[in-house]
């Protein structure tokens, strides 16, 4: 366990804003804080004539930023070389610390994102409107906190900047894929050559999960709803649904088991917006929201797939009260397309794509995980970092 100091904001940290006057005719740049700890961003540059009747201030870089109507969802930052030349209007509240040896503003802002800094903060910001919740100056100077040593703050600091450096490689690993499968789809149109869908797939669509099975488990067949398609394990295709049954129980219910390879997509409701597409990467049973596209033989699936994501399902919406689309427009739709074994090839490379970014979203997942169990840790102070961790960083 590390030790700990029983302070309020007020003992560790002074407010840092200085009021600057507005130049109508002069451009500034002003700033704004993302909720759910996403940081803080730039407007593009405004005249002074056109920034409103709110009072704007300089702040230093290094300062703790809140939004003083958002903090309560995580609209905290801090403040780089970059921000500081830039200007805020008065719903942004910036404090530095009143001694630098004894507290670390990026360990604060870890601290007041974590579970029981942020329950603190929300505790001082009153208000009913559905987002707006103000943070008062005084209410924020009085919340209480653990503070560790200025050296166990800047391990944390670092340790948690070294998992995120790991976050942002694993991120941008699963960008480049998801750009490299984009282009492969696209590169499937070079040829010009199409097909009607209906000559090579056959096109059908999902049976009802009755009321009395939807969330059950007591099987291993899933049945999906349109819900499930966006759950995480199934972004890059159709695994496991919240309703699993037996394969005896889903022909009792009138579902129809699709093979492994079928594609399927919502076929009414705004969820057609979202131009989801998936593969069914077990056999399964899905719902009647469901349009499903199963490939004829010789029809590689995920080629297949790959020309369909190729499709802007919103373009061919039935409008009305509820957006729907018609199995039979569905049929008559023609696909970019070739055949034989550059289909194969493609289908090879796309089908590597798709694994692939569902591997790495699930370690981006447990990456984020591990994250958030080792910073609520580390502020509770239920581990301390050894001091050899310091001679690990110089080295």
């Amino acid at each position: 366990m590390v030790k700990m100091d029983a302070v309020t904001v007020g003992d560790i940290l002074k407010p840092a804003r200085m009021s600057v006057n507005i130049e109508p005719a002069v451009e500034y740049v002003a700033i704004g804080i993302k909720s759910f700890g996403k940081g803080i961003f730039h407007y593009p540059p405004t005249p002074g004539a056109d920034l409103g009747k709110l009072r704007f201030f300089r702040f230093p870089a290094g300062a703790l930023a809140l939004s003083n109507i958002q903090a309560w969802e995580g609209a905290i930052g801090v403040t780089s070389e970059a921000d500081a030349v830039a200007v805020a209007s008065n719903r942004f509240l910036f404090y530095v610390p009143v001694d630098k040896d004894r507290v670390d503003v990026r360990y604060l802002h870890h601290y007041f994102l974590g579970e029981s800094g942020l329950a603190a903060i929300r505790g001082a910001s009153p208000g009913s409107a559905k987002r707006n919740r103000t943070l008062g100056i005084e209410r924020f100077e009085r919340i209480r906190l653990p503070l560790p040593p200025i050296e166990e703050q800047r391990r944390i600091v670092d340790l948690v900047k070294t998992v995120d450096k790991v976050i942002e490689g694993a991120r941008a690993c699963l960008d480049k894929m998801t750009k490299l499968r984009s282009q492969l789809i696209d590169s499937i149109r070079v040829n010009g050559k199409s097909v009607l869908l209906s000559d090579v797939a056959v096109v059908s669509k999902g049976r009802t999960l009755p009321i009395e099975c939807q969330g059950r488990q007591v099987g291993e067949v899933s049945w999906f709803k349109i819900s499930d398609m966006s759950t995480p394990e199934n972004l890059f295709g159709y695994r496991r649904a919240a309703a699993r049954m037996t394969l005896h129980d889903i022909k009792q219910k009138g579902g129809q088991i699709l093979p492994v390879g079928a594609v399927v997509f919502p076929r009414v409701g705004g969820s057609i917006l979202t131009e989801n597409k998936r593969i069914a990467d077990v056999e399964c049973a899905v719902d009647e929201n469901h349009l499903v596209v199963s490939p004829n033989s010789g029809t590689n699936p995920e080629f297949l797939l790959g020309a369909i994501e190729s499709l802007r399902l919103s373009s061919l919406v039935q409008t009305g009260a509820v957006p729907s689309l018609n199995m039979g427009l569905i049929r008559s739709v023609r696909l970019p397309w070739t055949t034989g074994e550059h289909q194969n090839a493609l289908g090879e490379v796309l089908g590597v794509t798709r694994k692939y970014g569902a591997t790495h979203t699930d370690y981006l997942r447990r990456l984020e995980a591990l994250r958030s169990e080792l910073l609520t840790a580390l502020l509770a102070g239920e581990h301390q970092i050894p001091e050899s961790y310091d001679d690990l960083l110089g080295a």
